[in-house]
């Protein structure tokens, strides 16, 4: 099992990579102005920039987690790399289960490296004042599941046999799932519907890919 996530990793080394530089330019934007804002004012709770770069960071990860996983399983038909590993005493649910991890592991890489840069910052920059860390928690946890959501859909989408309709449709689904983050903020009741949107489409994902022809 292991070798199959390694594998999966291996296929999938471009999605990592910009998922580090995603991060790498996130940090790059807000710690230098965190340091500033530390050194020129009272340090009197968590920088508005911690916050408001979730702006960015919210647009941009869930589409990266939409394209590859359309990838990961377009790329996996079209190369008939799961018709391979199945003749290798391999199982449908093991395949399934590999690509999910490896989906999940990628988008820790990028959230973990942003929330080791904030913890070193706050860490080295404490406040005057008692600090509230649950909105932050929060942001990061609806920005996983949103992006979770979206990487699923990608999953589910790269089956279909019609390539630009899947696009379009994955692209403008995504801007439905971006959206519920304004209507509805960064609170549990989001989390909630982002992992139940999860679960459905995880769940239409094993049935659709456990019933095809590899």
């Amino acid at each position: 099992m292991l070798a199959l996530i390694k594998r999966e990793i291996r296929d999938n080394a471009v999605f990592f990579l910009l998922a580090i530089i995603l991060a790498g330019i996130t940090n790059s934007i807000l710690l230098p102005g965190f340091a500033a804002a530390r050194k020129d004012s009272m340090p009197v709770g968590i920088p508005t920039s911690m916050y408001s770069i979730f702006a960015f960071i919210i647009i941009v990860l869930p589409l990266l987690a939409l394209a590859m996983g359309g990838a990961q399983t377009y790329l996996d038909s079209k190369k008939k790399i799961s018709s391979f590993l199945s003749t290798l005493a391999v199982t449908r649910k093991q395949l399934l289960f590999t690509k999910v991890i490896a989906g999940i592991i990628w988008l820790i890489v990028p959230l973990a490296l942003i929330a080791l840069a904030d913890i070193v910052f706050l860490t080295n920059y404490p406040s005057l004042i008692p600090v509230e860390y649950s909105l932050l928690v929060n942001m990061f946890a609806v920005t996983f599941l949103c992006s979770l959501a979206c990487y699923l859909l990608g999953m589910y989408l790269g089956l279909s046999q019609s390539r630009i309709p899947a696009i379009i449709g994955g692209f403008f689904i995504y801007i439905v799932i971006i959206s519920l983050i304004i209507i509805k903020g960064f609170g549990p009741e989001t989390m909630m519907i982002y992992s139940v949107l999860s679960l459905v489409l995880v769940f239409n994902f094993c049935r659709r890919f456990l019933s095809i022809s590899l």
